[in-house]
């Protein structure tokens, strides 16, 4: 089987032609690592916090 077919034109390659190969299947998002605030806001949404909330301790820390 050939990898790639260069194209040339009086003998300089002007292209090349190339396999198409099915991408890998799968979700790319599950190995992924949350940022620890999105960690946390996700933790507390779970347990039924108030977003509202949530924006009120932010603006108080700042």
């Amino acid at each position: 089987m050939v990898d790639e077919l260069v194209i040339t034109e009086r003998g300089r390659p002007i292209a090349t032609i190339i396999p198409f190969r099915e991408p890998p299947r799968g979700n790319p998002f599950l190995g992924r690592k949350l940022r620890p605030g999105y960690a946390r806001l996700l933790g507390r949404l779970k347990g039924g916090t108030d977003s509202a909330a949530i924006v009120s301790e932010d603006r108080d820390r700042s």
